[in-house]
């Protein structure tokens, strides 16, 4: 019997189930095996197979009478399946309670030939694009645990063809270990029912490196609606994801100098009016971020000051109907903490989605143009200076030269020994001496407090007062270090962040520290804390200098520790009146 139907043409499986574990033990024929090379259908579809039609077969046979002795094995009735793209009659004989032959006849008829090569074609036409569109297919068969690539995903996955498939664990191996548990949950979602279910995740690659897929897969079921596989497809998204990291990491950076330069950014639809403000832009205004921003032209009286509002406003709106590329404006916002604040505010028009657009971008430049302000008044100053000092060494020349005759020739006439004056006209030559050189006095103290007023006036010498300021903005580092020029007795240490500013407070305890509560490592509020932990520190007094006058912020820095609070822009008198007045308490 086994010759004869292992010589058989017709393709057949034998199909044996052993004890005591009653697992199907399957052997197919040559002419099965060659059958199966040439249609590209794989041993382990075929051996499911088997085992599905044998575990039917025997169930049918138990309902049948056994045969009589002698006579042939009963054979059941033709059995239909699918296999790949081939459709299969099946005929199982029972040889044995536990053995049993299926016979395997592909149906050829030429319809369904017909049908085949259109269905053979359809998918060569499917492997080419998704080869195009570089996308990898793939099948995990449930039965044997191994998974079927295309071409694509052999070549991503580095891996050589291989009809049997590849074992699902090394294939799974090959995932991020943040990402495995994420790949389970998809295989089970798609296997409890028949949605479409999406996993992002990376895989490893043959040199190491990660790629991030996305895959997309559905389970596949028999005609009693039984899991048999997932089907899916898998996307290479790596290129993607490493611009949009490029993409962030750049935004990022963008973010940190807009934070650092106080740049707030905003949008305005010049049709509608509405507005959107990112937290810089509500920081900038002091505007509860609750209110949002300001609709249509709401914005200029809501935030610009009063004496540029209709200059502001007329700008604008020419700027808008002239529909400009680019454009810039300097103006004031309304008061906080008692003092105005200007900002200079650049914008680009742009057609977004047949929307006309505003885009901008505004910085507070209060400080810049205080410390400019101060600069152009420091060289007012010495250019004045210059020049009193030019009109005093004239005057001194003048006025010297005149009096050195009148001092000198009365010398002369009161000691002319071949012409002496009279005692009367001794007594007068005397007295012109003596008014002369009274004169001269007066002219050199006049000359002398002149001079004296060319120095900047101290009300209150700030005598040795020892001040280190912790500050990261250049330009407000600056501008303390031109007014604390005008005290030339106070000696002045400088950092640029919070921890080198503990370390200079540590290594000389100052009289004076004062603190930027916005610095780029850690903040004034964790310098102060450390600053305030060191016994070493005691009678150093801590003042914020900050550009945030929100009573609620004030009132939360002096409860945390602080002496006191001195807001920006810098009052030139009130500083420099609050460094003399901490120099007269020490």
């Amino acid at each position: 019997m086994d010759a004869l139907w292992l010589a058989a043409p017709l393709p057949a499986v034998q199909a044996t189930r052993g004890a005591p574990d009653g697992a199907w033990a399957l052997q197919p024929n040559p002419a099965a095996l060659a059958w199966l090379k040439a249609g590209g259908v794989t041993v382990e579809a075929l051996e499911a197979l088997a085992r599905e039609l044998a575990t039917t077969a025997l169930a049918n046979a138990a309902r049948v009478a056994a045969p009589a002795a002698g006579s042939a094995p009963p054979a059941g009735p033709p059995l239909v399946r699918q296999l790949g793209l081939v459709t299969l009659q099946c005929t199982p004989v029972v040889l044995a309670p536990d053995r049993l032959l299926i016979w395997l006849r592909p149906d050829d008829n030429e319809p369904l030939r017909a049908q085949l090569g259109s269905e053979s074609r359809a998918a060569q036409f499917l492997a080419r694009a998704l080869t195009l569109a570089g996308t990898s297919a793939w099948r995990i068969d449930l039965a044997t645990q191994r998974i079927h690539f295309s071409t694509v995903g052999l070549q991503v996955s580095g891996l050589q063809p291989d009809p049997a498939g590849f074992p699902l664990d090394a294939i799974r191996s090959t995932i991020h270990p943040e990402d495995v548990d994420a790949v389970a949950r998809g295989v089970q979602e798609a296997l409890a029912g028949d949605r479409v279910v999406d996993v992002v995740a990376r895989y490893r690659n043959p040199d190491g490196s990660w790629r991030t897929l996305l895959t997309r897969r559905v389970a596949e079921r028999d005609e009693r609606g039984r899991a048999t596989g997932v089907a899916g497809v898998s996307i290479d998204l790596t290129a993607l994801f490493a611009e949009r990291e490029r993409s962030q990491e750049l935004a990022d950076r963008a973010r940190l100098v807009a934070d650092a330069l106080r740049v707030g950014f905003w949008t305005r639809d010049i049709e509608t009016g509405e507005e959107s403000w990112d937290d810089a832009l509500y920081s900038i205004h002091g505007r509860p971020r609750e209110l949002g921003p300001p609709r249509g032209g709401q914005w200029v009286t809501a935030c610009v000051h009063p004496e540029d509002q209709a200059r502001m406003a007329e700008q604008s709106r020419l700027e808008d109907e002239r529909f400009d590329p680019a454009s810039q404006s300097v103006f004031r916002i309304h008061d906080r903490g008692g003092q105005p604040r200007w900002v200079q505010s650049w914008a680009c028009r742009v057609v977004r989605n047949g929307r006309r657009m505003v885009c901008g971008m505004t910085m507070d430049v209060t400080e810049r143009r205080a410390a400019e302000a101060a600069l152009a008044q420091r060289r007012q100053l010495e250019q004045a200076n210059r020049e009193k000092s030019e009109f005093m060494a004239r005057m001194s020349h003048e006025l010297r030269t005149p009096m050195n005759a009148v001092v000198g020739f009365t010398s002369l006439l009161e000691s002319d020994a071949d012409n002496p004056p009279t005692p009367r006209q001794r007594e007068r030559l005397q007295r012109i001496g003596s008014a002369a050189r009274q004169l001269m006095t007066l002219i050199d103290g006049l000359l002398d407090v002149a001079h004296r007023e060319l120095e900047p006036a101290v009300a209150e010498p700030a005598a040795g007062l020892h001040v280190l300021c912790v500050e990261d903005n250049p330009v407000n580092l600056q501008l303390v270090r031109e007014l604390i020029a005008l005290r030339p007795q106070v000696r002045l240490r400088t950092a640029v962040d919070g921890l080198s500013g503990v370390k200079a407070a540590l290594a000389e305890r100052p009289d004076l520290l004062l603190l930027d509560l916005q610095l780029p490592d850690i903040d004034g509020m964790e310098v102060m804390r450390r600053v305030r932990a060191e016994k070493s520190m005691e009678g150093c007094r801590i003042v914020a200098l900050s550009a945030d006058a929100m009573p609620d912020h004030i009132e939360a820095a002096m409860a945390a520790g602080f002496d006191d609070y001195w807001t920006k822009p810098i009052q030139f008198d009130r500083f420099l009146a609050q460094i003399d007045r901490l120099a007269a308490e020490r």
